[in-house]
């Protein structure tokens, strides 16, 4: 599963102009999470990509000066984010969206997040077989949201659950190496059948999700 899919504005203006967002992410994520979205800006299929890894980067830069951290954000091998000494962090891109999330090591060891567009039911009919079981688009309905709002969802939140496992063990997991237990209209429970490390005891992580007229927003964490 590739880390990301192609599926800020100041807070001030963030409050004024997307007031749901704003709700998400003051009262969703804990305080030692702190958060920067940006609305992006139009671009062609061809620099589309690029212009995103930049201003994820530049977001989580600004992100990380505001928490008194000069270091810059790195780049592994895989095109991941290095985060400084002493902070975890997740940025994720969808057509409309950038969005980055970071808190200190010693409050958490690991984030993951997700954006993702609406898929429409066309989509939807193609690939769930390959995102889910009939069990979990079941359970998933528990959310009380519309079809394609669900798979969207399940989507993100695996996405999300991914982006958490793999800078703690650099397992790479497919979609059907996690498996949403549990739903209700604030969160899901989604866990893995991969073996458990040291740095990630528990295989089993709680996602909170969000959605605004047009995408979903999901988010994860492991405390230390």
């Amino acid at each position: 599963m590739p880390t990301t899919h192609p599926i800020f504005k100041k807070h001030n203006t963030l409050v004024r102009e997307y007031p749901s967002l704003s709700r998400y992410i003051s009262a969703i994520l804990p305080s030692q999470i702190h958060t920067r979205i940006a609305k992006n800006d139009p671009a062609t299929p061809r620099t589309k990509r690029e212009q995103e890894f930049r201003k994820g980067r530049k977001n989580a830069q600004a992100l990380l000066q505001q928490l008194g951290c000069q270091e810059t954000v790195g780049r592994a091998e895989d095109r991941t984010p290095v985060w400084p000494a002493g902070f975890a962090g997740s940025i994720s891109h969808s057509d409309r969206w950038t969005w980055v999330a970071i808190g200190r090591k010693t409050h958490l060891n690991s984030i993951g997040i997700d954006t993702e567009p609406l898929v429409n039911t066309e989509t939807r009919n193609l690939l769930e077989p390959e995102i889910a079981t009939v069990t979990e688009w079941k359970i998933a309905q528990a959310t009380r949201l519309l079809p394609n709002q669900i798979f969207t969802l399940v989507f993100s939140a695996k996405e999300a659950f991914f982006k958490c496992w793999y800078p703690l063990t650099k397992q790479y997991l497919d979609f059907n190496q996690i498996t949403i237990e549990d739903a209700n209209p604030k969160y899901l429970w989604a866990s893995t059948n991969c073996e458990a490390t040291p740095d990630l005891p528990i295989q089993r992580l709680k996602v909170l999700f969000h959605f605004s007229a047009t995408d979903a927003f999901t988010a994860t964490w492991i405390n230390r």
